[in-house]
């Protein structure tokens, strides 16, 4: 509950346990809750506090375990495997050498740092990166319509919107910027696919055209897409 900083926990048949809100400056509180992540492996609940980079540990039961201080300051923690990913929302870091992607150990060692930061990321990119299907994790470039696969870096999905998606010769940041300044309509392409989901039959993406937000739905039996307006966009 992000209005309220607090985390509900509810067994798996929607009986509520317990609620962790613990909000404040203390050594274990947190000032604003950024993401939270469930280890299966430990089963703790991983809450993100950006603004004082760590991660504060939870029992099932909502009872704090540790705070653990983190070596970036980031916007997004997924677990997986033996290892924490976290996405740094396109701030450059000396610790994860200016990579958006940070793979940490479970003691939140950085192990590793991939896709390299850039200006017109920083600009126009999601801070939905990361999602887990099929015991992987899947980092979404937003800017660039690319899913891809973090244990090998293949590019497992392309969106393609057609006559609505950016051109290609517009991918460059400072080509990009100047076309913005001399030619408005250059707004109204797609610029940034915004969240990304999958399961066994569908891939669902968000994307913003124009003042409009909307989702893709891709069924991948049928290879068939399906695209509709969520509502206006709040300013």
């Amino acid at each position: 509950d992000f209005e309220n900083l607090s985390v509900y926990i509810f067994d798996l048949d929607g009986k509520y346990i317990n609620k962790i809100s613990n909000q404040g400056r203390g050594a274990d509180e947190y000032i604003y809750l950024f993401d939270i992540c469930y280890n299966k492996d430990n089963n703790t609940i991983n809450l993100l506090s950006r603004n004082t980079s760590k991660i504060l540990t939870y029992t099932k039961d909502g009872e704090i375990i540790n705070v653990t201080p983190l070596p970036v300051e980031a916007i997004e923690v997924e677990y997986h495997d033996g290892c924490y990913y976290a996405t740094t929302g396109f701030y450059s870091q000396e610790a994860c050498t200016n990579n958006n992607l940070v793979i940490m150990d479970t003691a939140f060692n950085v192990l590793d740092a991939m896709f390299a930061i850039d200006g017109i990321r920083s600009e126009h990119s999601s801070y939905d990166n990361l999602y887990v299907y099929n015991r992987e994790v899947h980092y979404v470039d937003n800017w660039l319509f690319r899913v891809y696969k973090t244990n090998s870096i293949d590019v497992c999905y392309c969106f393609d919107f057609g006559a609505f998606q950016r051109p290609k010769h517009l991918d460059g940041a400072d080509v990009y910027k100047k076309a913005l300044i001399e030619d408005r309509s250059v707004a109204e392409y797609i610029t940034s696919v915004d969240k990304v989901q999958e399961c066994s039959n569908y891939i669902l993406a968000t994307y913003t055209y124009g003042s409009r937000s909307c989702m893709v739905v891709a069924d991948k039996r049928t290879n068939k897409t399906s695209s509709y307006s969520l509502g206006l966009v709040e300013k």
